[in-house]
């Protein structure tokens, strides 16, 4: 499916792809999975090394990045629409045929740990995930979306792996567009 929007205010573009997914497929086993899944999707993909991503992305002030919620996970594209021919590229490579290297999927978890050891030093944060258990109970809901530790531990490059790409082979995806290029023209 593909939602285009035209806004001819500046000559830039958004685009989003979602597929199914996030925490709603989590079990407190495999709890953080898709964050993890989303965090190491756009480090590189194959035929293009991480240093040579992020170069020519900031060479053509674009961001791409991966993103996982309670419904569905995916990926976001920000850029100039002069580039977007090339910028696509790494769009849909990325989507379809991500390395996920071990090196960036451990300095993942790592990030994640840190940041859940952040978490437990904000009162904030802790009062929204008591609420989160006590209204959804044993709901994927009541999990949350960055993981835990234990689960965390136990989760492998090889499901990563297994699950993105299982995805990718029988769940449809959204494409959303937002820029300065009529419909006709994407």
């Amino acid at each position: 499916t593909f939602v285009h929007r035209y806004h001819p205010m500046t000559p830039t573009f958004s685009m989003q792809l979602f597929a199914h997914g996030g925490l709603i497929e989590e079990t407190a086993k495999t709890n953080g999975l898709y964050n993890l899944i989303a965090r190491t999707l756009t480090y590189n993909y194959d035929g293009i090394k991480y240093e040579d991503l992020t170069q020519d992305l900031e060479n053509k002030s674009a961001s791409l990045s991966g993103i996982a919620g309670k419904n569905a996970y995916g990926i976001s594209l920000h850029g100039q629409t002069k580039d977007i021919t090339s910028l696509l590229e790494h769009f849909f490579q990325t989507w379809f045929a991500p390395s996920f290297t071990k090196k960036y999927f451990d300095l993942e978890k790592k990030l994640i740990l840190r940041a859940l050891e952040n978490k437990k030093r904000d009162p904030a944060k802790q009062v929204f995930q008591e609420l989160n258990e006590i209204i959804f109970n044993t709901h994927p809901y009541s999990l949350d979306v960055a993981g835990n530790e234990k689960s965390l531990k136990s989760l492998s490059i090889d499901l990563v792996k297994k699950t993105h790409l299982a995805n990718t082979q029988k769940k449809p995806v959204v494409i959303t567009y937002v820029g300065d290029l009529p419909l006709d023209e994407c």
